[in-house]
């Protein structure tokens, strides 16, 4: 999934390895690297987790979702935001709104910054 959200997201994603004794999750991990006030996280599966909606912030919903077709995803375009989230554009306006499944059928959707 690594190369999925990095060529389609524009991620850098890199192997890290981390360890935790109490949580015995010690592996090396995709995780995700961001430039000074941005978010990092990792990227990794769970049999047992619930499934999440990912939101991000894009510059170009259409290229983002022409990219996700070339690499194995596909879209979903929603009418409305999915259930439990809530979108607030700057000053109530309009924005675009985008979705897709990666390849493993998680959802994610995009919004324009």
């Amino acid at each position: 999934m690594s190369t999925f959200y990095r060529e389609a997201l524009g991620w850098r994603i890199e192997p890290r390895r981390m360890t935790s004794v109490e949580a015995d999750v010690s592996g090396t991990y995709p995780f995700v690297e961001a430039d000074e006030g941005g978010i990092t996280g990792g990227i990794t599966g769970a049999e047992d987790a619930h499934r999440n909606v990912l939101v991000v912030e894009v510059d170009d919903v259409g290229s983002v979702l022409q990219r996700v077709d070339e690499l194995g995803g596909r879209q979903r375009h929603p009418e409305v935001p999915p259930e439990g989230v809530t979108i607030t554009g700057d000053g109530g306006g309009a924005f675009e709104l985008g979705g897709f499944e990666d390849p493993e059928g998680n959802l994610v959707y995009i919004i324009h910054r």
